[in-house]
């Protein structure tokens, strides 16, 4: 587990998969994902393929995606309204934080 602390906010990297071509990671903030982190963090590995699909307990949801192509950063961030917490924890009987870390 790696801990970032920046300004007083603090995350928690959870690498999930890595490969030598290849990290997904999940990050538990208080706040939407740090883009610009994940941004120097591809910066520094020019030769990964990076996914973070996060959500947030209100019920935002997305999938951030970083790669370099031809030696420029390209970056694709889709972001949805999803189900928040209690809508989750009414159809699955507990939370998608919950779900997530039983995988």
């Amino acid at each position: 587990m790696i801990e970032q602390t920046q300004n007083s906010f603090t995350q928690v990297v959870t690498i999930r998969r890595h490969t030598r071509k290849g990290l997904m990671f999940r990050v538990i903030t208080g706040w939407n994902p740090n883009y610009e982190w994940m941004k120097g963090v591809l910066d520094t590995y020019q030769s990964f393929w990076m996914k973070n699909e996060w959500n947030e307990e209100g019920g935002y949801a997305g999938v951030w995606v970083g790669q370099y192509r031809d030696g420029e950063q390209n970056i694709s961030t889709i972001i949805w309204n999803d189900c928040c917490d209690e809508a989750y924890y009414d159809a699955f009987g507990s939370t998608v934080g919950q779900l997530v870390e039983n995988e």
